[in-house]
């Protein structure tokens, strides 16, 4: 009964391990690196934060438009039967909140 136990803990721990080196994107990283080595790569992103800065800067005091924006939204209910299918009314509410 002993060996069944450690069997599944040792299995256990190597699922865990393996899964826990499995990189799933390295774009952060290679940003990182390419900022640290590139010197035109780092300029032209220091420029693209440069120009948001002013954009923000000028935009600081403008008020937006009172206007309403309507946004066009979609619901599919999916039921099997009758019974299950929700009414109008509580869609639209749960929509207004």
């Amino acid at each position: 009964m002993n060996k069944p136990v450690s069997l599944f803990l040792l299995l256990t721990f190597l699922i865990n391990f393996s899964h826990a080196q499995i990189v799933h994107c390295g774009t952060a990283a290679l940003h990182k690196m390419r900022i640290e080595t590139d010197p035109q790569y780092r300029a032209y992103y220091e420029n693209i934060g440069q120009r948001m800065e002013a954009w923000v800067k000028s935009k600081a005091g403008a008020r937006t438009s009172d206007a309403i924006i309507t946004i066009p939204v979609v619901v599919h209910v999916i039921y099997n039967t009758s019974d299950q299918n929700i009414p109008d009314d509580q869609i639209l509410l749960k929509l207004m909140c």
